[in-house]
């Protein structure tokens, strides 16, 4: 199981829509058929993803590098941020 680190930091909102644009754009390119799922992807959704085995697995969302300056209090490497289900981020590492 992902370890998981409560953070105070604040991130620039990702702009969802437009990287769903050009992933959508790119995959009708291809010619390929693509099935796309798209949710508040919380650890437990991760995990039941990956389970899933999907050939491709496209994950938009902030990182944090461990740095001095940073996460010099974490140990255990870089980080994902993960939203919650009540909107709060949380980090995950591996």
């Amino acid at each position: 199981m992902p370890s998981r680190s409560k953070l105070k930091i604040d991130l620039e909102l990702l702009d969802f829509k437009k990287e769903s644009k050009k992933i959508k754009q790119r995959a009708r390119e291809s010619g390929k058929a693509v099935v796309f799922h798209k949710t508040l992807l919380t650890t437990n959704h991760l995990l039941d993803l990956i389970k899933k085995e999907p050939s491709v697995l496209h994950i938009c969302c902030h990182g944090l590098l461990n740095t001095e300056n940073n996460l010099a209090t974490q140990k255990d490497g870089n980080y994902m941020v993960f939203e919650s289900e009540n909107g709060c981020g949380h980090s995950v590492s591996h």
